[in-house]
C-alpha cells in the first residue's frame, strides 16, 4: 500500500511463520494503535490471525481500535490535529 506521507513496510501473517511478521513487531512494541477490524471469515474452531492480533495487542498494552466507524473518525480527527484544523 502506498499513500502520501505515510510510512508503512509489509510484513508477514502471523500464521506465515516468517519474519518480520505482525506479532513480533506487536510484542517488540513497534505500533502506537493498531486498528484491527474483525472479519465474519473466522470457522469458530481455528483461531485467526484477527484473533491473534487482538490478543497479543491486548496482552501488550497497545490501544486497539476494533470498529470500522471509530477507526475513520479517529484518523480523522488525527489528520485535522497534524494539519492544525
Amino acid at each position: 500500500m502506498r499513500l502520501p506521507n505515510i510510512t508503512n513496510h509489509s510484513v508477514y501473517k502471523v500464521s506465515k511463520q516468517k519474519r518480520p511478521n505482525i506479532e513480533t513487531l506487536i510484542r517488540e512494541h513497534r505500533f502506537d494503535l493498531i486498528i484491527n477490524i474483525p472479519s465474519p471469515e473466522g470457522n469458530g474452531q481455528t483461531k485467526t490471525d484477527g484473533e491473534t492480533i487482538r490478543e497479543l495487542t491486548v496482552a501488550q498494552n497497545i490501544p486497539l481500535v476494533t470498529d470500522i466507524e471509530v477507526a475513520r473518525h479517529m484518523s480523522e480527527k488525527i489528520k485535522n490535529h497534524e494539519h492544525g484544523m
